[in-house]
């Protein structure tokens, strides 16, 4: 083992869904541990300016635009990016969204959506990468599951869904690809103050009383900082004996009634 099991210098990591909240966070702590993070997502220049500000932390970042529900735009932006930095060690599986609504009502149309992106997605960009670890006998997956897959909320059924799904093919990935040397594990994140949650605040002012109350840590996450450390664990060293589980990041929000 390294002196330093944490430390991801030289590693090149793809972060899908990271041009801002969650996975943004999580990509800038791959940074700050010395990993080459790709930022992703569909609008190339909003990419270019996620990596730009890494970068201006003292990091290494890079572009990568793609559709993460189209296996076209995913190779064509993977294989940039290897031309530009080389192979994809660490995958970190985040791109992700939601469209709530009641499932006695709720449009078939939206629900592939949603399934579309936050499942699909995952086996898709996991299919452009594997690969190539798989000949490496070497690599790093992991996905962002939610609370959600464990936990129904009305109006999030769909998402919970997609997510509970996910938690399953981690599973089923991990299985497959374990004799390869590829571990994948999956983060199940509580509330973040991304700035989608930011503006369900304004809107709700109630919640983060509730959400501070019911958690046991008595606060909200903060993505860098709170759910980077758990990115860090699974895409280094330090957990090469490690696979097929979840993680719950979420201050012991789980863990009461």
């Amino acid at each position: 083992m390294a002196n330093n099991p944490f430390d991801l210098t030289g590693k090149v990591a793809l972060v899908t869904g990271s041009t801002q909240g969650i996975g943004n966070g999580m990509a800038t702590a791959l940074a700050r541990a010395g990993a080459i993070v790709a930022i992703n997502g569909r609008d190339q220049a909003k990419a270019e300016e996620a990596a730009a500000r890494i970068r201006a932390l003292g990091f290494q970042a890079e572009a990568c635009a793609f559709d993460a529900t189209d296996a076209e735009s995913i190779d064509r932006g993977v294989s940039a990016l290897e031309a530009k930095v080389g192979p994809v060690d660490i995958l970190i599986n985040n791109a992700g969204h939601n469209i709530r609504g009641d499932l006695a009502t709720y449009p078939l149309a939206d629900f592939h959506k949603v399934m579309a992106l936050n499942l699909d997605g995952v086996l898709l960009v996991s299919q452009r990468v594997a690969p190539g670890m798989i000949e490496r006998k070497a690599g790093k997956i992991v996905v962002t599951a939610s609370l959600s897959a464990d936990f129904a909320k009305a109006g999030g059924g769909t998402y919970a869904t997609s997510k509970a799904a996910v938690k399953m093919l981690a599973k089923a990935m991990a299985v497959e690809w374990g004799p390869h040397n590829i571990q994948v594990n999956a983060i199940s994140p509580g509330w973040n103050k991304t700035d989608i949650m930011k503006a369900m605040l304004e809107k709700n002012p109630a919640l983060e009383k509730w959400v501070n109350e019911r958690t046991p840590l008595g606060r909200w996450s903060e993505p860098a900082q709170d759910l980077g450390g758990a990115a860090v664990f699974f895409a280094s060293s330090a957990s090469d004996f490690i696979t097929g589980q979840t993680l719950s990041v979420d201050g012991g929000f789980a863990s009461t009634f």
